[in-house]
């Protein structure tokens, strides 16, 4: 929390999504995703993708 409002860092929320592999959290994947690259200029977030989870 942070001044009382729910907080969560991108990383972790990226990692959720990834996990959780629903349909309806593709966009907001690639949405994280483009953030990452424009913030850090790196190609890749350093998270896996949704399809080296499937062991999850």
């Amino acid at each position: 929390m942070i001044d009382g409002v729910p907080f969560m860092r991108l990383g972790d929320i990226l990692r959720w999504k990834i996990a959780a592999a629903r349909p309806k959290d593709h966009a907001d994947i690639t949405a994280i995703r483009h953030l990452y690259r424009v913030w850090t200029g790196e190609a890749q977030p350093p998270f896996p993708t949704a399809s080296d989870t499937s062991d999850i």
